[in-house]
């Protein structure tokens, strides 16, 4: 079980340059404020879930890395590890499209929403003198339900977590697709990974795995993740649109 309790925003923000090569010029993550929690409960019975979806709706799914045509727009970001390899996420105009109904709901109501986002996973073995190379597709984007919640935390129990595991169970037996990264929204805070969105991202412990925090309000998106997860190393954020992946 993982938890974290409230932080206020300047005590765990990091900013940093952009490193997303999306147009050129780097941009520095917005400054936040106010207070900011997420927590993951989840069982730790070992228990392996049944391949069913619950009541899980998936918002986009391709089911296949080429399902997709070559002429839709496609969002490229990259980013280097401690170890230096390289992983490359590929967020098709559908992702992006599922992406931005899903978390313009915050601006709705104003609560933060949260989901997972799957696909395919590709290494590309390190030869001499090179790093691996990891090259993600993301197909699929799961919501989280969630009755506890505001504009400033999210908590997702064990219920909920566990019909997003059955989902991804499914996806994985039936179309070879891996659990890729999870996303929330920040309402009014504006972009950054709190002290508590770190302890929920201890969950996704491969080297690959990231999180994305959306702003509802202007698609604004920072890409979040380990450079180390073993020695806990938090890497460079990345900034950039969703919108750009709709043009």
């Amino acid at each position: 079980m993982v938890t974290s309790g409230p932080r206020t925003a300047p005590e765990s923000r990091r900013a940093f340059p952009a490193a997303v090569h999306t147009g050129g010029a780097a941009r520095v993550l917005e400054v936040a404020e106010g207070r900011k929690r997420i927590r993951f409960v989840r069982t730790e019975s070992g228990e392996k879930p049944q391949a069913t979806g619950g009541n899980i709706r998936i918002l986009s799914s391709c089911q296949d890395a080429t399902a997709a045509s070559d002429a839709e727009p496609t969002l490229l970001l990259s980013y280097s590890l401690a170890s230096s390899a390289g992983v490359k996420v590929r967020l098709r105009r559908s992702v992006c499209q599922a992406l931005m109904n899903h978390c313009g709901q915050s601006s709705r109501h104003g609560y933060e929403v949260a989901g997972v986002l799957a696909g395919y996973q590709r290494e590309v073995s390190a030869t001499a003198g090179r790093a691996p190379q990891y090259c993600l597709d993301v197909t699929d984007v799961v919501p989280i339900e969630s009755s506890d919640r505001s504009s400033s935390h999210i908590r997702v129990d064990e219920q909920s977590w566990g019909n997003v595991e059955r989902t991804l169970l499914g996806l994985s037996g039936l179309q070879d697709k891996c659990k890729l990264a999870w996303y929330h929204t920040h309402p009014t805070q504006g972009i950054f990974f709190s002290r508590g969105d770190w302890d929920a991202h201890q969950l996704f412990s491969r080297p690959y795995q990231f999180a994305l925090v959306v702003d509802p309000g202007s698609m604004q998106a920072g890409l979040f993740y380990w450079s180390d997860y073993d020695r806990k190393s938090q890497g460079r954020p990345c900034r950039f649109s969703l919108k750009q992946g709709m043009e």
